[in-house]
């Protein structure tokens, strides 16, 4: 797959090695739970991701506490008994030239299962939780260090081609590495060396379980971004003992719990935030590194590997956005990739909300597996609007073989997202909105801009089908006194001008980001909000990074 795009070969789509396992390209689809009610969409979803192109799938979460409850739909590895359903999955993604990999989870005081009483190295009281999580005895300890290496010996005789420890994010495995969270005074406390003991003697007893050939990953926190965590230097030593312990590979992330940035940054955060640590590691380890979180592009994941700065880039977020991106590289057409929004909307909201993950760009995630209608006969479509929805409609019906005409009254298309992408770090939005516009071209949609469509129209038209989307208009609050007032798309659209003090009624997501495009400026911003929080219909990550950014 190391084809060229222009005259440049993409380093990503050339082959990689972690230990004695070779891969198709760089490309590895991150470790993401989606929490489908049904495993067999569960299942299709990941297949199309292989069938999509990328060099190894990573199954998220393969859990060793054996109190789950029935309904966690979260890969298992605490018994024998999963070891043909995880088989299925492995066969499946192989047959699509994939590698698989899972990883080997045990959450620790982030119990958010609320089965029983949360364990962790130490006593911690975690935030939002009334109990605190109960120190593990020793004999606990070493237990727990079996029960990691037998799900590293599952995953292997499940066909999986490479385990990996999870040892970032806070879970158990990086409670006892980070010095926040381990007070222990006994062997596996104290300095790093301690602290990393837990983690070391997993790898030791995995490797004599699997062989000496078994590639074993370890995801480690670059920095736990929070005070008292781990810090870079921790981390350097950390590679290397891990290293010395047996890993064929190190996976670099950072964030815990409630730390800035968090661990699924959104679009305030940095891009590519944690690819200086691995590019650091590159030249201490002789192991191979892999590194993720908000890689944006294909050029953006071409030049970490080009450049050297890491061996293997993990793709989340774009890879749900579009299933077929390292094919679309691979064909010369990356204009054709859907962009992620890094939204944090639809793949990270719903999942906090108990819901099953969707994405905001993508309708069709988390449908892989469904059967497409082939049209009975070929219909005229006018589509009423051209926002995103009726971008999306127009491309679908055009791509299914339907002659479709879009109208939209304004001069461009667009409609509110133009709005949406004025505020501070969100110019990005725009992509996602020059992408729909040109499938829509290469789909043959016929696009009319400036045009009403009356009655008249219609009727000379004579279509089949008239899909309407034309969209919403602003609140009007009845509140007294705002007779005067003026709404937020006059000020994103540059329709009206504001004074130097200015008070926002409504603190959702229109009304802060309005305040932070405002305050940018330096006016003197305060939000009224009826409800007792803010932003409380926004994606939390989203939420936390802007609340940051207004209170500086």
């Amino acid at each position: 797959m190391n084809e060229t795009i222009g005259t440049t070969a993409l380093s990503i789509l050339s082959p990689g090695k972690i230990g004695s396992m070779k891969l198709r390209n760089r490309i590895v689809f991150a470790p993401i739970s989606v929490r489908f009610g049904s495993r067999e969409r569960r299942t299709q979803f990941l297949v199309a991701r292989a069938r999509g192109g990328v060099g190894m799938v990573m199954l998220a979460a393969g859990m060793i506490m054996r109190d789950l409850p029935p309904t966690a739909l979260h890969f298992r590895l605490y018994s024998d008994e999963f070891i043909p359903e995880l088989a299925r999955i492995a066969e499946l993604i192989h047959e699509e030239g994939a590698k698989v990999g899972i990883q080997v989870t045990h959450v620790g005081s982030q119990d958010y299962f609320g089965t029983g009483t949360p364990v962790a190295p130490s006593v911690i009281f975690r935030q939002g939780r009334a109990s605190a999580a109960r120190e593990l005895t020793f004999s606990e300890v070493e237990d727990w260090v079996e029960e990691f290496a037998e799900g590293v010996r599952r995953a292997k005789d499940s066909g999986i081609d490479l385990a990996e420890i999870h040892g970032a994010h806070g879970y158990l495995v990086s409670q006892f590495l980070s010095p926040r969270s381990n007070q222990r005074s006994d062997r596996y406390g104290g300095d790093i060396y301690g602290r990393a003991r837990f983690l070391t003697e997993i790898l030791i007893r995995a490797r004599q379980k699997v062989g000496s050939d078994y590639p074993l990953s370890v995801r480690l926190n670059a920095s736990d971004n929070i005070e008292g965590g781990i810090t870079s230097d921790d981390f350097d030593i950390l590679a290397r003992l891990v290293e010395d312990a047996g890993a064929s590979l190190v996976n670099v992330s950072g964030g815990v719990a409630f730390s800035y940035p968090l661990t699924i940054a959104p679009f305030y955060a940095p891009a590519a935030l944690y690819t200086e640590a691995a590019e650091r590691l590159k030249h201490i380890l002789g192991i191979p590194v892999a590194v993720g979180c908000r890689i944006e592009t294909v050029t953006a994941a071409d030049e970490i590997v080009l450049e050297g700065k890491a061996d293997f880039v993990l793709l989340g977020r774009t890879l749900i956005a579009d299933a077929d991106l390292p094919l679309k590289a691979h064909r010369g057409c990356c204009q054709d990739i859907r962009p992620c929004l890094f939204c944090n909307q639809g793949c990270t909201k719903e999942l906090q909300g108990g819901k099953a993950a969707t994405c905001v760009v993508n309708p069709e995630m988390g449908r892989e597996g469904e059967e497409i209608l082939e049209p009975g006969r070929i219909k005229d479509v006018l589509v009423i609007g051209g926002g995103l929805a009726g971008l999306e409609a127009a491309i679908v019906a055009a791509n299914r073989g339907h002659r479709v005409a879009l109208y939209e009254k304004e001069e461009k298309l667009g409609g509110q997202w133009c709005l949406a992408a004025i505020p501070p770090c969100k110019a990005h939005f725009l992509h996602f909105l020059n992408w729909l516009i040109g499938q829509a071209k290469k789909a043959g949609v016929q696009v009319r801009t400036g045009i009403l469509v009356d009655r008249g129209l219609i009727q000379r038209q004579h279509p089949d089908v008239v899909i309407l989307a034309t969209g919403a208009r602003p609140l009007k609050a009845s509140v007294p006194g705002l007779n005067g007032a003026v709404s937020a798309w006059d000020v994103l659209g540059g329709r009206c001008t504001v004074g130097r003090t200015v008070v926002i009624v409504g603190g959702n997501s229109v009304g802060l980001e309005t305040a932070h495009f405002l305050a940018e400026q330096g006016k003197e911003v305060t939000v009224l909000e009826m409800q007792p929080t803010i932003g409380s219909e926004m994606t939390p990550t989203v939420r936390w990074h802007l609340r940051k950014l207004l209170d500086a």
